[in-house]
């Protein structure tokens, strides 16, 4: 809940009174109760229309509330059941083992409810980031009896930093890193948040055709990088959307911008961002070249943004020793506010305290549907602390 100004690292929290803190607490702890749900018959038959074979008995919203107190208390199947029987009645209860089917066939692979409104001139940022969870069928005795690996299961998430949801999450082993999921990650942000990709692919390769028409008709054969010194640095153009009363005119339409650590650093994601039109706001090593080696020149004119201050060319670059180069990126970390980057590593801190850094399932299929339904439930409870605050 806490909130930065300024593009550089000055920072300040929301103030939250005690009443405030302890409303949202207490909101949060409702909305894990099991309670009769009146529109139960409603859900059911929307579910069941259309259905082959034996109808659902239990709502989503039931098996989903029960699905969000086992993994808030890490209870078994058959505990959850007791639990249900005790808060809906014998009758309206279902069985451990209905329980362990339809949670795990809910399938929920990607984030839910997380709709954002962005409005004309405004400053979207998309964070990455991955965190290690420890299974349940790994232990150290495991390692120490049978000597194999312990291993352990990698989640990758992006949120969005205002509202600090998880907009979309992919779950490997320990053996995938997270460039090769940014990607899929960023194509289903997109989704979540309403933004159609192929559109913006779309508009990017026309925008591209009309630029080299432009060049061609206005710009000198031998002047070849021209086009490129002349356009403007995205850290500019952060920083005014950061800032939009230190210039006279604000943006004329809203931007995304991805805010990546150097395991992010590669072409290939450059490149995805320029071309769906999204500002690259990652951290490039300090040891790293202007070559594009056929594969755009987006990380490119990054290096240089970041690494060469005040002017950009690869001429520059190489002319600045590892001290220049460094206080170069720390100025340009200020004015883009790359500082916000670890509101993901806060995010991950609320999500392993409120569900532990563990995985009750077994299977890799079981474990993505527990993580997605963890991931649901926190950005539920997000909402519900929110609006908790703002009435108390």
């Amino acid at each position: 809940m806490a909130d930065e100004e300024g593009a550089g690292g000055k920072k300040s929290r929301l103030h939250i009174t005690h009443a405030q803190n302890d409303a949202r607490y207490v909101e949060q702890g409702m909305l894990l109760f099991l309670a009769p749900d009146p529109d139960s018959a409603k859900d059911l038959a929307r579910m069941n229309k259309k259905k082959n074979g034996r109808p659902f008995e239990y709502s989503e919203l039931t098996i989903m509330a029960i699905a969000g107190v086992r993994y808030n208390l890490q209870l078994a199947y058959r505990s959850c059941e007791g639990l249900a029987i005790s808060a809906l009645g014998k009758k309206d209860a279902p069985d451990y083992t209905t329980l362990c089917r339809r949670i795990n066939k809910m399938n929920v692979t990607s984030a839910e409810g997380c709709v954002e409104v962005r409005s004309k001139g405004s400053l979207m940022r998309l964070i990455p980031d991955g965190t290690g969870l420890t299974p349940s069928t790994r232990s150290d005795w495991i390692r120490h009896k049978h000597k194999v690996k312990r291993g352990w299961i990698r989640l990758s998430v992006m949120i969005e930093h205002d509202t600090q949801k998880i907009v979309a999450f992919k779950v490997t082993d320990e053996r995938t890193g997270d460039s090769p999921q940014f990607e899929g990650l960023l194509e289903d942000s997109l989704e979540c948040l309403g933004i159609d990709a192929d559109r913006l692919l779309g508009n990017a390769r026309q925008e591209r055709s009309d630029d080299k028409k432009d060049q061609a008709q206005s710009r000198p054969a031998d002047k070849k990088d021209q086009g490129d010194r002349q356009s403007p640095r995205e850290s500019d153009v952060i920083e005014q959307a950061i800032n939009p009363a230190s210039t006279d005119e604000g943006l004329e339409e809203s931007i995304i911008a991805v805010l990546g650590d150097g395991g992010y650093d590669t072409r290939e994601i450059h490149s995805l961002c320029k071309k769906l039109g999204l500002y690259s706001l990652i951290k490039v090593r300090l040891n790293s070249n202007s070559r594009s080696k056929g594969k755009g020149r987006a990380r490119s004119l990054a290096v240089q943004d970041q690494l060469c201050g005040s002017k950009r060319g690869p001429k520059e670059l190489a002319a600045l020793d590892a001290d220049e180069r460094s206080k170069n990126q720390k100025e340009w970390k200020r004015k883009v506010g790359y500082g916000r980057r670890w509101l993901v590593e806060i995010v991950f801190s609320a999500f392993k305290r409120r569900f532990g850094d563990f995985v009750m399932a077994r299977t890799m299929r079981n474990i993505i549907n527990e993580i997605g339904i963890k991931v649901r439930i926190y950005n539920e409870l997000l909402d519900v602390a929110r609006e908790a605050i703002m009435r108390a």
